[in-house]
């Protein structure tokens, strides 16, 4: 039952993360470990968030699993889900009380790995529900910055209108706005300061 691989991935890993919700059940009702962990610190919550797997997700809250362990990275289930860009299970997670500024072991929050995955509607959920939008990780990067890299007009013009510093600088002493003008077209960028600037 929790016989494990040369990554000590179990079973019950397997079936989460290939969306078998009566598989996921059974296993559980046998006794399956369901906060056991792979060699990267992955439980089968984490795997099932990063999958986008609503339902097997829900059914391992409601069994108990621990949705605020942390991979060997630091990151939780919600960075997880964020990573998937699923709306639908970090609204989850949320609703069931996840730490919407849990922060992984390189100081990036949930809001900098949504920004990372190109998600504006994860970005704009996650702001809704009180995400620091200027909490900087270690590299003094906040989501702004990975809004940039990115590319998403959407997503950096999203951040602007709810009040990102786009003065804020990075452990090399550049400023936001240098990386948005690096990554995004520079007339584009100054039109979305500017129009930020002035509903302010």
């Amino acid at each position: 039952m929790n016989a494990v691989d040369d990554y000590d991935t179990t079973v019950l890993h397997s079936a989460a993360e290939s969306g078998s919700v009566d598989v996921v059940s059974l296993l559980l009702d046998c006794g399956a470990d369901m906060n056991a962990v792979d060699t990267g610190g992955w439980t089968v919550l984490h795997i099932a968030a990063e999958s986008d797997i609503g339902d097997v997700v829900s059914l391992l809250l409601d069994h108990g699993a621990d949705m605020n362990a942390a991979n060997n990275d630091g990151r939780t289930v919600l960075h997880s889900a964020a990573q998937s860009g699923s709306v639908d299970v970090v609204s989850l997670l949320l609703d069931r009380g996840a730490d919407v500024n849990a922060v992984d072991d390189y100081g990036q929050t949930v809001l900098h790995v949504a920004a990372k995955s190109g998600s504006v509607d994860v970005v704009s959920l996650l702001l809704d529900r009180g995400a620091d939008m200027n909490a900087a990780d270690d590299d003094g990067w906040i989501a702004l910055h990975l809004a940039a890299k990115c590319g998403s007009v959407d997503m950096i013009s999203l951040l602007l209108d709810c009040g990102a510093n786009i003065d804020v600088l990075d452990k090399v002493s550049h400023f936001c706005f240098v990386e948005l003008v690096y990554y995004v077209d520079e007339l584009k960028i100054i039109i979305l300061v500017n129009r930020s600037n002035t509903t302010r």
